[in-house]
Formats: C-alpha cells, sequence, structure tokens
C-alpha cells in the first residue's frame, strides 16, 4: 500500500508515530536496510556506513536499466 509524500513527510519529521507493526511501511524499510548494510559489509569486507539502502536502490535500478537496453538491442 502505498502511503501518500505528506504522510511519508511526517513520519520522517517524527510528527507521525512510526508504523512498526510487521508489514508497515517504516518496518519494511527498516528490514531493508538492514538487508542492504549486511549485503554491503559482506561484499567490502568492512563495517556498515549510512546509506547502504540509498546505494542498493541505485545499483538496482542501473542494472534494470542496462538489462532492458541489453534486451532491446538482441531483439
Amino acid at each position: 500500500m502505498d502511503k501518500s509524500y505528506i504522510t511519508r513527510i511526517k513520519r520522517r519529521l517524527g510528527l507521525m508515530p512510526k508504523d512498526w507493526t510487521i508489514g508497515g511501511e517504516d518496518y519494511n524499510r527498516m528490514i531493508a536496510s538492514n538487508n542492504a548494510r549486511t549485503e554491503e559489509s559482506g561484499i567490502n569486507n568492512s563495517r556498515w556506513a549510512p546509506g547502504s539502502l540509498a546505494r542498493l536502490k541505485k545499483k538496482q535500478r542501473l542494472q534494470n536499466f542496462k538489462d532492458h537496453w541489453r534486451s532491446w538491442w538482441n531483439n
């Protein structure tokens, strides 16, 4: 379920309580961040750094873009 932009901003600013129930937006983001940190620390053999979720999403977007154009070129 997609939350509105205003709701997400209010939660990040602390004006609304975060939704830590299983399946909640904040809970899912926390789990995704933990997975990204674990994967990044395993690859780089170091401690995790802030922003690992953003780096993972950027890497996935780039890979999707490459895959799309690679498949287009071969058609």
